[in-house]
């Protein structure tokens, strides 16, 4: 009976665990955060070399590709959104000096906030149908005429008055309309 006493008696010793680990150089914060950091950078500068022709018309990407090709040299393509230039105030007449012709005055309003590139025009002449009778494209040699001529730029915000003479398609033509080239 005695020495069932004694090993009831014996408590196993403490035990300490000290773990450390030793990392590896590759297996620290000090090489992944400045590798993933510069992944990401070069991510990034692929993208915008990749969407260039797309980015850099488009703020705010336009200013940082600005600031880059100050450096590098390169060359940004000009804004140009089309559908913020309109034709308006369309009026078609008979040429006061010039039988079977016709003169046509437009009101061109480029409605973004930067210049543009004057657009070629389309003018079509309609049927009772609604069906083209002929149509035409005008370049902007061919209606800019005074002041503008030789003018690339449309000023933002500023109604340009341009008057085209052209011969008279006939009388089926009974409807007309001018639009925008893209």
């Amino acid at each position: 009976p005695g020495q069932q006493h004694y090993i009831h008696a014996i408590e196993p010793e403490p035990v300490e665990f000290a773990y450390k680990r030793n990392y590896s150089f590759l297996e620290s914060r000090l090489l992944w955060v400045p590798l993933i950091t510069i992944m990401g950078l070069a991510l990034a500068a692929q993208i915008a070399w990749l969407q260039f022709d797309k980015l850099n018309r488009v703020e705010p990407y336009r200013s940082y590709y600005g600031a880059i090709c100050n450096i590098t040299g390169c060359e940004l393509a000009p804004l140009l959104n089309r559908t913020e230039i309109r034709a308006v105030n369309l009026v078609v007449r008979s040429h006061p000096d010039q039988s079977g012709a016709l003169v046509v005055d437009a009101v061109l309003q480029n409605s973004a906030p930067y210049p543009q590139s004057f657009p070629a025009l389309d003018l079509v002449f309609t049927d009772m149908q609604d069906k083209p009778v002929t149509a035409r494209r005008f370049n902007p040699d061919e209606y800019l005429g005074g002041e503008l001529a030789g003018r690339r730029d449309m000023p933002s915000r500023q109604p340009i008055h341009i008057t085209l003479e052209i011969v008279d398609p006939g009388p089926a033509a009974v409807g007309y309309r001018i639009s925008i080239a893209n």
